[in-house]
């Protein structure tokens, strides 16, 4: 398996041309088709690192790495960074931005004439490709489970979860408290930050028909008593999960990144099946922000210094 996404990778490359004419075009061209580059890599890296013979895939992994890092996101990057470099506000037309995500995804739906009620996940650090490949996977099974439809939406900067998470929300105003080491977000003056703040947010906007609860909590529900509770009493249920950025985003188990991936596969299909058995049909699948990833360390010259 691993071979056959090297494979693939090398034909993808073959075929891709990574300008960047314009921001919109750049958006545009990721998500025709560059997000496959980021999946070939992502699972190649994944079945390598499973098949455990190190020695065997040295020089297979060794050319893929090279091929990623020195073909794919360093032109990129370069390319991207010209492009944002002549912009004046963080705002394209290829896509919406994410603060839009309630309204567009959660308002309408459970305001449309057809109410009913709606789940939304957010996992995080899911991005684009690694939903691209859970929706094909579900699509797979068609006849069988769920349908999935797969959109795009332009996250927030600084793409960090505290703000990811608080551009999800409804309301209209974000804002950073920048003089706290942790850069803490309200949202229309309430704090964004934890499960119970969140919960407090999505209370207010739908008279209280609504709840913020941790992936964990959820699949612990037992189905006939505390899921028919849940939702007897609420129309909007938001599920928290947390797979990839706990693993990816710490020093001592980033290397376990892509294996994290495939394990939030795991845990989303789950969180679904729970959502069949609560009767549920309807669920809105997003992150809070991507990741970005290579196996080898990052080199010197491509760090920035945070600004103070």
């Amino acid at each position: 398996r691993a071979i056959e996404q090297a494979l693939q990778f090398r034909t993808l490359l073959a075929k891709a041309d990574l300008q960047v004419p314009s921001v919109d075009e750049g958006l545009k061209r990721y998500c025709n088709s560059w997000w496959k580059l980021d999946q070939a890599y992502r699972r190649f890296t994944y079945h390598e690192r499973s098949y455990s013979q190190p020695g065997l895939m040295k020089s297979l992994r060794n050319w893929m790495e090279t091929q990623y890092v020195n073909n794919v996101l360093v032109p990129l990057t370069n390319h991207w960074s010209d492009r944002v470099s002549e912009m004046s506000s963080w705002s394209c037309d290829a896509l919406p931005p994410q603060q839009q995500f309630h309204m567009r995804y959660v308002h309408a739906p459970l305001s449309s004439k057809k109410r009913q009620r709606l789940y939304v996940v957010i996992s995080d650090a899911l991005r684009y490709e690694a939903a691209h490949d859970f929706a094909d996977r579900l699509n797979a099974k068609a006849g069988k489970g769920w349908q999935a439809e797969i959109d795009a939406v332009l996250g927030v900067l600084p793409s960090y979860t505290q703000l990811g998470m608080a551009a999800l929300l409804p309301g209209n105003k974000l804002a950073i408290n920048t003089a706290d080491g942790n850069a803490p977000v309200t949202v229309d003056g309430s704090s964004a930050s934890g499960t119970d703040n969140r919960d407090k947010i999505l209370k207010t906007y739908a008279d209280g028909r609504s709840i913020a609860i941790q992936a964990e909590d959820f699949l612990n529900l037992a189905t006939n008593k505390d899921g028919a509770e849940l939702t007897k009493n609420h129309d909007l249920i938001v599920i928290y999960h947390n797979r990839i950025d706990r693993i990816g985003d710490k020093r001592e188990s980033e290397a376990e990144t892509c294996r994290a991936v495939e394990d939030a596969f795991d845990d989303l299909e789950l969180i679904l099946r729970k959502i069949s058995s609560l009767k549920g049909s309807q669920a809105v699948i997003t992150a809070d922000h991507g990741f970005l990833f290579q196996q080898v360390p990052v080199d010197a010259n491509d760090r920035s210094e945070f600004p103070k």
